[in-house]
């Protein structure tokens, strides 16, 4: 029997195989059971059972995060078929998802070898063992929720924020040509010894200059670059004139233009944009739409900004008071909101991801603010809908999220597994689906089915016998996982039958799979064509 594909139904908003979804699969329990004390959702929790995968990225063909289990927080891979497989060295420590892939190499810092949980910079190359490069301090501040990214790559060389003897919060770049690493900057903290200034974030290579958030006293918190070229430091913004800070936060790269929110005065927060050029637009001010201002909470967490064909989105209010899903549309300069919440029940929006043509993000419930529920908007229909809990779970909090073979993969708390790796599938349009991960099916005592004649040659039958009107959906897979039949239906109490044509199937084998109304797998068997 092949893992199952899971997916969740969307309730006939639109016709074509991606109306298909089911409920997201656990991938891992790292940590091995729930949390006894739940905390928010990405909080570091050492002893409470939480495997807390983070960082994600696609590193060699195969999704690489960072998590914890019993012992200590390392690398981990997962192929998308066979359980994660953890990656652990002698006095290697990771804490921060923060990291930069060059090539084949993965940058990172260790926390292992000093005092204080401060890091030393090491390199590995995916399977030998780390190897030190410097006792410059990489800034860790990759911690969940609040996973702002200290590493970068641009043109072969490693930009990372961090501290030496001399300073506590400068750029750095290591040169793998040279195996040197040199401070790029001094203006962003105090001499060490005070612990002055704030830690670089938001570290991006865009058009072939690296652009940060720093502090400095006479500019606040604003957009810098460093131009490689001309080994020079200067504003990019300065929103808030002089001193007054800008809080410049969730920088995105978006079709030639980098996205951000910022504060341009004490109690607004506006989408921005950046041409490289130090010209900066307001740009929900300046739309042909409604004025949004963004959600200052949803911007102290990663990824509150998403782009997908022409339009930004973004958690934003156009009263200052609920936020929904809103828009800003790059080509018609149109701002809008994409769908309404229940704001009795949600408030800030983050965690946002583009998977296929839709856009999934988080939605803060009002009784909680570090506890959410999952929403996916398609921005072919419109259709907003709600991502089922896993079963048997009563919460489902996600927090990073990263599309990797054809699967929508995410950190998330639940009651029932703590903080752990999960995966969501939706069919594309063609029914192909991701065979990977999944879990075998479940028998109740209430029902019974079978499938008759197997082997079988142009026709079989599936034959019911329920206690009670059940509404099912079946489901037919070829070895490789695309879904070649699907239908939707009600059932009588006892004996009935759905026959299913296979006369245009090639001879081989394939997986029948019934699901009960709440997207759960109920039953499933082998086929034979003749």
């Amino acid at each position: 029997m092949k893992p199952h594909i899971y997916t969740l139904i969307f309730a006939g908003f639109f016709s074509y195989a991606q109306s298909q979804t089911r409920t997201p699969v656990l991938v891992a329990d790292i940590n091995n059971g729930s949390n006894n004390y739940p905390v928010p959702a990405g909080q570091i929790g050492t002893n409470q059972n939480n495997g807390q995968p983070h960082g994600f990225s696609v590193y060699n063909g195969k999704l690489l995060f960072v998590a914890e289990d019993t012992h200590d927080t390392s690398f981990w891979m997962y192929d998308g078929i066979n359980p994660p497989v953890k990656y652990a060295y002698p006095h290697i420590i990771m804490e921060s998802g923060c990291y930069a892939i060059s090539g084949n190499t993965i940058y990172f810092p260790n926390r292992y070898s000093n005092m204080f949980g401060k890091n030393n910079f090491y390199k590995w190359d995916g399977n030998s063992n780390p190897v030190f490069l410097s006792n410059i301090i990489p800034t860790d501040v990759g911690r969940q929720p609040y996973t702002y990214n200290t590493f970068t790559s641009l043109n072969g060389k490693i930009y990372f924020g961090g501290g030496d003897s001399q300073y506590n919060y400068e750029l750095f770049v290591y040169d793998p040509a040279t195996g040197i690493t040199q401070r790029l900057t001094h203006e962003f903290s105090q001499k060490s010894g005070s612990y002055g200034g704030s830690a670089l974030e938001y570290i991006t290579a865009f058009n072939n200059k690296i652009y940060f958030v720093g502090w400095t006293p006479e500019t606040g918190t604003e957009l810098f670059v460093y131009d490689p070229v001309t080994n020079k430091t200067s504003n990019a913004t300065d929103i808030n004139k002089g001193a007054e800070s800008s809080n410049v936060q969730s920088i995105t790269e978006c079709n030639g233009y980098l996205y951000f929110l910022a504060k341009p005065d004490v109690s607004t927060q506006m989408l921005c944009r950046y041409d490289g050029n130090h010209s900066t637009e307001q740009i929900t001010i300046k739309s042909n739409g409604p004025v949004i201002g963004a959600d200052y909470l949803s911007s102290a967490f990663k990824d509150a900004i998403a782009y997908y064909n022409g339009r930004v989105y973004f958690s934003g209010t156009t009263d200052g008071v609920t936020y929904n899903l809103c828009y800003y549309d790059d080509r018609t300069k149109q701002t809008g909101v994409a769908a309404y919440l229940d704001t009795k029940k949600y408030s800030s929006l983050r965690y946002f991801a583009v998977y296929k043509d839709n856009i999934v993000f988080s939605a803060a419930t009002t009784k909680n603010f570090y506890y959410s529920d999952n929403f996916i908007y398609n921005t072919t229909t419109g259709a907003l809908t709600e991502i089922y809990h896993p079963e048997g779970c009563n919460y489902f909090s996600t927090t990073e999220k990263l599309v990797y073979n054809g699967s929508l993969y995410m950190s998330a708390l639940t009651d029932k597994y703590g903080v752990e790796l999960f995966k969501y599938t939706i069919a594309d349009d063609t029914g192909a689906v991701n065979p990977g991960g999944g879990q075998q099916s479940g028998t109740q005592s209430n029902f019974d089915i079978s499938l008759i004649p197997n082997p079988a040659n142009d026709f079989t039958t599936l034959r019911f016998n329920f206690s009670e009107i059940t509404a099912l959906e079946i489901n037919v897979f070829d070895v490789v996982g695309r879904c070649l039949y699907s239908r939707n239906g009600t059932y009588p109490k006892g004996q009935s039958s759905q026959v299913l044509n296979i006369d245009s199937y090639a001879p081989g084998a394939y997986e029948v799979v019934v699901y009960n109304r709440f997207q759960n797998p109920i039953w499933t068997s082998k086929l034979i064509k003749l």
